[in-house]
């Protein structure tokens, strides 16, 4: 069976039963009647994995009890209000108490989950993973079953290595979650890549590099491009919308040598498909901040095309909370014109998953595509987008 055909044949099994689970609200049954059966409710965690299921079970009136954590640093402090317990604390409540891991494998040596659940053994009530949660919270059926099952097989036949079409059949899996509780181990641990956007392989030679970094954030990206690549690169261009990460960014920018300093361009802009004025919701802890018609904050946006239509862009990178294909279209010329590595989330919702690589096959045929994880959730999921004429093995 050939890639495509694999694709379609996880969407014909799963698609059903994917829906069914959503509709009905499977998930939220789920912790209600663990939330009902038990005294205490525990999240063991207090990253942001944590925080967004606690904001989640609160959002249906089912509070969290405790976090519990590992790191000293945050015992007696609180998440969304809720107050962060030792380890000791709770093993003496353990017959009461319905606990949730949710942290990551995240990191060479890091075996967070598995080291929590291995503390938890005597436990009798646990979840010890979240990745169908996380898979859960970020899917929507926007699209039909027709066009999950033709992007589907559009994408597999596309991607340009095992490695993402392995990675690419696990994470549709997840699209259609059916069940709150993950079987067996973490399936998506084998594909985690500590180096999100920038591959050190192909930027040894970044001295012509000329970067775009859609959603700039608080300079997390920039500052891991600067740590791979120092000052070998030409110009470095950061957008972001979200005044309190701007202001982050420009505190972090204003510590630069001269030298460097000039060659990074700040924007305080969205980038969308084109100019004007959008309401957002400002980044919280647990999201970046994304438009939304009834949004609490208000920020310019700018169409790349118009912005930068006379440089030589050799990178786009874009986080940018599920306008990513919004702004794809508003850079259309640019990318015709200068072929340049596309670095795209596709994590935020199933539609993006399946809309934004296929857009890029539709409108740019000289694009070989590619997965990289960066995390061990669903998280972080990237399509890589190389030009025909970088050649093979871009992500090995």
């Amino acid at each position: 069976m050939d890639a495509g055909e694999c694709a379609r044949q996880i969407v014909k099994e799963q698609y059903g039963s994917g829906f069914r689970f959503y509709e009905t609200e499977g998930m939220k049954k789920y912790f209600q009647e663990k939330r009902r059966r038990h005294k205490y409710f525990c999240i063991f965690g207090g990253g942001v994995l944590g925080t967004t299921l606690c904001n989640w079970l609160k959002k249906y009136d089912m509070n969290v009890d405790f976090f519990c954590d590992n790191s000293q640093d945050k015992i007696g402090t609180k998440i969304s209000g809720v107050p962060i317990i030792s380890f000791s604390e709770l093993l003496a409540i353990k017959e009461d108490t319905f606990v949730m891991v949710s942290v990551t494998n995240k990191g060479k040596n890091c075996c967070y989950n598995d080291d929590i659940n291995r503390q938890l053994c005597e436990f009798p009530y646990k979840m010890p993973n979240i990745l169908q949660f996380i898979a859960f919270y970020t899917n929507d059926y926007n699209l039909t079953y027709f066009e999950c099952l033709e992007g589907a097989g559009k994408i597999a036949e596309a991607l340009c290595d095992d490695h993402s079409r392995t990675l690419f059949f696990e994470l549709l899996k997840l699209k259609f979650i059916n069940e709150p509780v993950l079987a067996g181990k973490n399936p998506l641990e084998k594909f985690y890549n500590p180096v999100q956007y920038f591959n050190a392989e192909y930027y040894k030679n970044a001295k012509d590099a000329v970067i775009v970094d859609c959603g700039a954030y608080n300079g997390d990206s920039l500052r891991q491009f600067i740590r791979l690549f120092q000052d070998g690169f030409k110009k470095y261009y950061c957008f972001e919308m979200d005044r309190s990460a701007y202001a982050e960014l420009e505190q972090y920018c204003m510590q630069f040598p001269p030298e460097r300093k000039k060659k990074i361009v700040l924007y305080p802009f969205g980038v969308f498909s084109r100019k004007g004025s959008f309401r957002y919701d400002a980044a919280t802890d647990t999201l970046g901040s994304s438009i939304s018609i009834g949004g609490n904050e208000e920020a310019e946006f700018v169409a790349l095309d118009e912005v930068l239509e006379n440089e030589k862009i050799t990178m786009i990178k874009m986080d940018i909370e599920n306008s990513e294909l919004s702004a794809l279209i508003g850079a259309r010329r640019l990318i015709e014109k200068n072929h340049p590595i596309l670095a795209i989330s596709i994590y935020h919702s199933t539609e993006q998953f399946f809309k934004v690589p296929c857009y890029i096959l539709d409108h740019f045929p000289f694009y070989k595509l590619y997965l990289g994880l960066h995390t061990t959730v669903t998280d972080d999921t990237v399509l890589y987008a190389v030009p025909d004429e970088m050649g093979e093995g871009y992500l090995n």
